[in-house]
C-alpha cells in the first residue's frame, strides 16, 4: 500500500495584528501535490518520519495541526481524517526546511542515486543507496535501465552521469 502527503503551503498574512486587517491569520498559496515525487519515502522519512525507512532523525514528526492553521486546509484535511484516509498530522516551517542539511544521509547509506525517466526528465526520482549494496549490483540496475540517466552521489556530493550507470 502507498503512502502519500496531503497538505499545502502557508503564508502570515502581513496585515495581521493591525487595526485594518481583520481575516484569518494564515492564507492557503497552494497544495503541496505538485512540488514532490509522491512515491519519495526518504524524504517523507527525513520531513515527518513517515515510512522512515532509511532511518533519519524526522525532522518534523507527529507534530499534530498547528492550532492557527486557515479555516480552508483544516477543512480538508478534516475530510480526509472523516475518512479515514489520514494517519497522522504535522508541519514544518520555512526556517526549519532552509536549515536542513540536503546532502546529509543516515550513517549507513553510502549516497544517492537520482533518475529521470526520459517521457519527465523534469521529475527526479532519488533512493538512498545502503554501504552493502555491492556496486557491480547498481551497474546491473543501470544496465537494464539504459534509457535513464542516473547519477550516484555519494556523501560527499555528486560524482559523475552516465545514461548506462554510473561513474567514480
Amino acid at each position: 500500500m502507498s503512502t502519500d502527503i496531503y497538505g499545502g503551503i502557508e503564508y502570515r498574512h502581513p496585515g495581521v495584528g493591525t487595526d485594518y486587517y481583520e481575516g484569518e491569520p494564515w492564507i492557503t498559496a497552494m497544495d503541496l501535490w505538485p512540488l514532490y515525487d509522491p512515491s519519495d519515502y526518504a524524504a517523507f522519512g527525513c520531513l515527518f518520519g513517515v515510512r522512515n525507512y532509511a532511518g533519519f532523525r524526522p525532522l518534523a514528526a507527529d507534530r499534530g495541526l498547528p492550532p492557527d492553521l486557515s479555516s480552508g486546509r483544516r477543512e480538508q484535511l478534516r475530510a480526509l481524517v472523516d475518512a479515514g484516509d489520514l494517519t497522522g498530522a504535522t508541519w514544518v516551517s520555512w526556517a526549519e526546511i532552509a536549515a536542513l542539511d540536503l546532502a546529509s544521509a543516515p550513517d549507513h547509506y553510502a549516497g544517492r542515486l537520482t533518475w529521470s525517466t526520459s517521457s519527465l526528465p523534469s521529475l527526479l526520482h532519488q533512493q538512498l543507496v545502503p554501504t552493502q549494496w555491492p556496486r557491480k549490483s547498481l551497474q546491473r540496475l543501470a544496465h537494464h535501465r539504459t534509457n535513464w540517466s542516473m547519477r550516484l552521489s555519494p556523501r560527499s556530493g555528486p560524482v559523475g552521469t552516465s545514461s548506462a550507470g554510473m561513474s567514480r
